[in-house]
């Protein structure tokens, strides 16, 4: 693994968020400095012709952050490289009447690629505890009761998704998890810029101060 050691998480140990870098300053790592190995990066993409060429293992990628982390960005930049015949990118967001009336991995599930190719998860079914555990959206839920215990449901969930992931990798998947950690700041920095800049008010939502709100319950 090497250097991306630092950026990885196995579960040996507990997770601080707070510990974990927000920001590329501490090693040094400019725009400038980063565009060159970026286009080595790229050449590695080549492999994306093998894994389709073999057909034997499916690649998903899943990417979780906060609210002005990168997340489109980050799909365009960095898999800006990847044959887009080969790529499927799904942006999970509020769930449809029509989703919530199946289980909360159904959407995901039938987004699922075909061995050989790459499906890209803008968020994912970790949303179905994260925003579901804060906002006690299970509350609202059209099920038996058995299934809404609120000293349950969310652990419960949390079980089904490692064993969701143990499914995957033994039907011939590979789930990588990559988490875009931004700092409060920096996420104060980028809201006031979707406001002051007119070529970003699209980005604005009110419902991201809302969720701002809720920072430390996150």
């Amino acid at each position: 693994m090497g250097k991306l050691d630092q950026y990885c998480f196995d579960g040996t140990n507990a997770l601080s968020l707070k510990n974990c870098r927000q920001t590329a300053k501490k090693i040094k790592l400019t725009r400038k400095k980063f565009l060159p190995k970026q286009k080595k990066i790229r050449k590695k993409f080549a492999l994306q012709d093998k894994l389709y060429a073999d057909a034997k293992e499916g690649l998903i990628i899943i990417l979780q952050a906060r609210d002005a982390a990168g997340k489109d960005s980050t799909i365009r930049h960095v898999m800006g490289g990847i044959n887009p015949q080969g790529v499927q990118v799904f942006s999970y967001k509020q769930p449809s009447k029509d989703e919530l009336a199946h289980d909360y991995l159904w959407r995901c599930v039938t987004n699922l690629p075909k061995r050989g190719m790459i499906a890209i998860f803008n968020r994912s079914y970790y949303e179905d505890v994260l925003v579901v555990k804060v906002h006690e959206l299970y509350k609202g839920y059209h099920m038996a009761e058995r299934c809404l215990n609120p000293d349950t449901i969310i652990e419960n969930r949390y079980r089904q998704i490692r064993h969701f992931e143990e499914y995957l990798y033994d039907n011939s998947y590979r789930v990588v998890k990559i988490l875009l950690n931004v700092s409060k700041e920096k996420q104060k920095q980028r809201f006031l810029e979707r406001i002051d800049l007119p070529e970003k008010n699209w980005k604005f939502s009110q419902s991201d101060m809302a969720e701002r709100a809720l920072w430390d319950q996150y």
